[in-house]
């Protein structure tokens, strides 16, 4: 090639590349820029504050209840659930429409939209994290049998994202706490690892307690206990154990080696559930043994062992209701104390109208002639 030619196309390519350079970098920027408009924000709650903006960040995944996100910087952060304000997610306008509900305490709006999004996402962490969402915008708007669904749902789908949650439940004998508790078995009938099965047992263990089923309670500690002997509710099972044994003695007529049992073994009892059960069989005991001897002292033993549950645990458990109710029969049918029964007898049908203690009073109530609350 002559010299002149050969400087000639070299001008000629540096021309050109000093003129495609603005144009590529032009380019770079518009990518980026469009990158970052299809990127995701987390806006995190800071106590009183304003929420903490930031934007163009990617959502990684939801874990052991905390949303973790990587910042446009490269950082990964994580933070509980709790303290997620809001997030917008690029590609889920179901998604990002409840959390604009979510965020104005639109609470009912809200657990619609996370219902939509649910369905309508391929992104597991957005089922899970819609699924936690639902759950609390639908206990906020008072329908707990949606935020009891949605919790199981994301229990079954992911149990380790919500692992330990507080869901408020529906009355105990609520069919939802039924369907949940039939669906969480279903859960359990398939190739499960044991961490899921032991997060999904806990939560059927909240359950069965909730609902009162002492037998679903113990066969539900003895599963726990086969997967993990370790684990502190193991403990638990020989606890039950011990009181069903208990039990068993004050069926035979066994009354003073039962009570002598549970004192012996009290200190064992550190769950408030076991405390109220050993309470209640001592309870039982002292009115087998006053049914026996027929003094009104060991009656008034018996009546205010009863009396100690509703003194010391919560009403809304079913076996305080049946302590009050036993308390009331003692004084109406032993003691002949129709004024202090009547009023035990109200207490009980005002505390537990939706149950069989309440109902039962209301009938001793219209027995006695009392006024009906």
């Amino acid at each position: 090639m002559p010299p002149g030619l050969a400087a000639e196309t070299d001008r000629t390519i540096s021309d050109h590349t000093m003129r495609s350079i603005p144009l590529a970098v032009g380019l770079l920027l518009l990518a980026l820029n469009a990158t970052r408009a299809c990127a995701d924000t987390v806006w995190v709650q800071r106590g009183a504050g304003a929420p903490l903006e930031y934007k163009d960040s990617t959502v990684i995944r939801l874990e052991g209840g905390e949303l973790y996100f990587r910042t446009v910087g490269g950082t990964e952060i994580h933070r509980e659930m709790s303290a997620i304000y809001r997030i917008s997610v690029r590609d889920e306008p179901a998604l990002n429409a409840a959390e604009e509900a979510f965020a104005n305490r639109k609470w009912a709006e809200a657990a619609e939209g996370y219902e939509r999004a649910m369905r309508s996402t391929a992104k597991p962490w957005v089922r899970d994290f819609a699924g936690i969402r639902m759950g609390e915008a639908a206990a906020r708007s008072n329908r707990p049998d949606l935020a009891l669904s949605a919790h199981v749902q994301t229990l079954l789908r992911n149990p380790q994202a919500v692992r330990g949650a507080n869901v408020p439940l529906p009355p105990p004998d609520s069919r939802f706490i039924t369907d949940a508790i039939n669906q969480l078995d279903r859960g359990l009938a398939g190739n499960l690892r044991p961490e899921a099965q032991l997060a999904i047992l806990e939560f059927r263990l909240a359950l069965v307690q909730h609902r009162g089923d002492s037998r679903e309670v113990d066969a539900t500690l003895e599963r726990i206990a086969r997967l993990d002997p370790a684990n502190p509710m193991a403990r638990r099972a020989m606890v039950r154990k011990s009181l069903a044994a208990i039990r068993a003695q004050l069926d035979a007529g066994q009354h003073d080696a039962a009570m002598a049992a549970i004192d012996r073994e009290a200190d064992s009892f550190t769950d408030e559930s076991d405390k109220m059960l050993a309470v209640f069989l001592v309870a039982e005991a002292k009115a087998a043994k006053a049914a026996r001897d027929g003094s009104d002292t060991a009656w008034k033993e018996a009546a205010l062992a009863y009396m100690l549950l509703p003194a010391n645990f919560d009403d809304d458990h079913p076996m305080v209701g049946a302590a009050i109710l036993k308390t009331a029969e003692i004084l109406e049918k032993r003691l002949n104390d129709k004024p202090a029964a009547v009023a035990l007898y109200k207490q009980a049908a005002t505390a537990y109208q939706d149950q069989d203690t309440g109902r039962k009073a209301k009938e001793a109530l219209s027995r006695l002639g009392g006024s009906q609350p």
